[in-house]
């Protein structure tokens, strides 16, 4: 009685489509642990790296990054992790450049704009002018290099 009770249930969840029996493995089960990505270990190497890629929110751990094959979505993976943590140390993996200035404006935080490389000096530039407005602080724009006079002048305008 008990076994035939069991098989109806069964039977009648299978029915209703409460299971997907014919689930792909595509399909993430966001349930399941990660060890060593397991969610995505049958795909074939670009799958597998959007797949790391798109559970870092759900994930935020710099061990799924590193095992992200292409340099590109690798690179995006830091950019993204160094976002979602606050941690601008990941930008050294990223694409520094840009993951500093991004970072900058997200953290209110001049020192990362100082990490923009030298030879970035209209970037670096452009980080000082916008995180100096974001922040109201007029003393910013002083940090914007003497090359770029215009880009100063108009900095300074913006707090006349």
């Amino acid at each position: 009685m008990k076994l035939q009770f069991v098989l109806f249930l069964t039977g009648l969840v299978l029915i209703s489509g409460c299971i997907n029996i014919n689930a792909g493995k595509n399909i993430i089960n966001p349930g399941l642990r990660i060890l060593n990505e397991t969610i995505c270990k049958n795909l074939n190497t670009t799958d597998y790296d959007d797949c790391l890629y798109n559970n870092i929110p759900k994930y935020p751990r710099t061990e799924i990054c590193l095992n992200i094959s292409s340099n590109a979505t690798r690179e995006k993976c830091f950019d993204l992790l160094a976002h979602l943590t606050g941690n601008h140390t990941l930008c050294e993996y990223a694409d520094k450049r840009f993951c500093y200035y991004s970072l900058a404006q997200s953290l209110k935080d001049p020192e990362l704009c100082d990490k923009i490389s030298y030879e970035e000096t209209g970037l670096k530039d452009s980080c000082y002018i916008l995180l100096s407005k974001s922040v109201g602080d007029r003393n910013l724009c002083n940090k914007i290099s003497n090359e770029n006079r215009l880009m100063k002048e108009y900095c300074l305008d913006y707090f006349r």
